[in-house]
């Protein structure tokens, strides 16, 4: 079953809307966090976890209802020579990116104190909580130490099983509910290693012009192909 040269990425992005997000007892405590943004403390939340555990997702969700600026870390400085501001609001993406880069850790420490000064909510999303970055510049680590961190845990059957359906529904893939049992059962437990198998294995239905099937998934598994896509 390998993989033809000509099979060519068609995924069409991810859907980033409430309706598109599964909620679980892994992600209910971030989920609720930022549909409650009057209770974050000087309103500053951060929504912590592993990558790919949907923390763009929630920022996404907040950002659309309370028209918050979305800012990727690495834009920070462009973003704030663009003077581009729609609100007094911001979602930071990855924002732990920042650390060691003596610029993007001034351009975040600036956001949060615009964004203060506006009375407005700025929501983090990072691999570690906030208070633990070690960054260069004083005003930052203290800044820093205000966000209140919100974890989305590792993930249960049931959100890995939403998650893989999503990543395909996100390639126009339709796959069979006994294939997704399947890929639970026999990837590591992470989102990362979900987005992995759902990438491979469609590639793989591309290449063999099959469906997503619970057989495609065994043979798949079987045959040590993942190891060398």
């Amino acid at each position: 079953m390998a993989l033809s040269a000509d099979v060519f990425d068609l995924s069409q992005g991810p859907a980033l809307g409430i309706e598109d997000y599964f909620v679980s007892g892994a992600n209910k405590a971030a989920f609720k966090a930022i549909q409650h943004d009057m209770s974050w403390p000087d309103g500053r939340l951060a929504i912590v976890g592993a990558p790919r555990s949907g923390k763009t997702h929630l920022g996404h969700i907040w950002a659309s209802r309370s028209e918050a600026d979305i800012i990727p870390a690495e834009s920070l400085a462009d973003f704030l020579r663009s003077g581009s501001w729609k609100s007094g609001h911001a979602f930071v993406d990855d924002a732990d990116e920042v650390r060691g880069i003596p610029d993007q850790e001034q351009a975040l420490l600036h956001v949060c104190n615009l964004v203060l000064g506006w009375g407005g909510k700025l929501l983090v999303a990072a691999c570690e909580a906030p208070a633990r970055w070690k960054v260069e510049l004083p005003d930052l680590a203290s800044r820093l130490q205000t966000f209140r961190p919100v974890p989305i845990n590792l993930p249960d059957d049931e959100l890995l099983g939403a998650v893989i359906v999503k990543l395909f529904s996100d390639r126009q893939v339709s796959v069979a509910p006994a294939a997704v049992k399947t890929i639970i059962r026999r990837i590591d437990r992470s989102f990362r290693a979900a987005e992995k198998a759902v990438k491979e294995l469609d590639q793989l239905s591309l290449a063999n012009r099959r469906p997503v099937t619970q057989r495609l998934v065994s043979e798949w598994f079987n045959s040590g192909e993942r190891n060398r896509i």
